[in-house]
């Protein structure tokens, strides 16, 4: 099925030149060939998961990521979607994409993007907290101005294997 299809709730974030379409689907959906590139990261969370509802960070191994260390980060985003967000591990590439900072921390030092896209991340991020998971593409700025098009998944984890306290991602260029 298409991911457009599959799709519970699409949310267009416009920053700028930059244009971010995120998909968010339930986390019994499918998952989309559209976005074959990530299937291995879907695939190890998947596994981890088995027949819980949501997999806890804890139950994931290094070795889970083999291949995948450089393009993930795992955020610790709390119980509740006004907890602070962290970044407890952040790759090369992918902080070379989006910094290392969260959304959340660059809102509490006084730096937030606008507030149109706040909005949406909060928006957004109650999805992830209702057992949504996120498949997002667009053309992400590097630090050094230029735009790169790219495919990024987001995975909710729970310690309790319910309730979401850690954030999975991924993310790949689709050049």
């Amino acid at each position: 099925m298409s991911l457009e299809s599959l799709s519970k709730k699409i949310i267009n974030f416009q920053e700028n030149e930059n244009n971010l379409k995120c998909h968010l689907l339930c986390v019994n959906d499918s998952f989309s060939n559209e976005a074959s590139k990530l299937a291995p990261i879907y695939e190890i969370w998947d596994d981890v998961r088995g027949n819980k509802k949501l997999p806890a960070w804890k139950d994931f191994k290094f070795e889970n990521f083999k291949g995948w260390h450089s393009n993930i980060r795992i955020q610790d985003v709390g119980e509740t979607i006004d907890a602070p967000k962290r970044n407890i591990i952040i790759g090369d590439v992918f902080a070379q994409y989006w910094g290392e900072k969260t959304i959340y921390e660059q809102i509490e030092e006084g730096m937030p993007p606008s507030q149109d896209t706040v909005d949406k991340y909060f928006e957004y991020l109650g999805y992830l907290y209702n057992h949504h998971y996120g498949i997002n593409y667009g053309a992400i700025p590097k630090h050094d101005g230029s735009l790169i098009p790219s495919l990024w998944i987001e995975l909710p984890m729970a310690n309790d294997g319910e309730n979401v306290t850690h954030i999975l991602s991924a993310i790949v260029t689709t050049t």
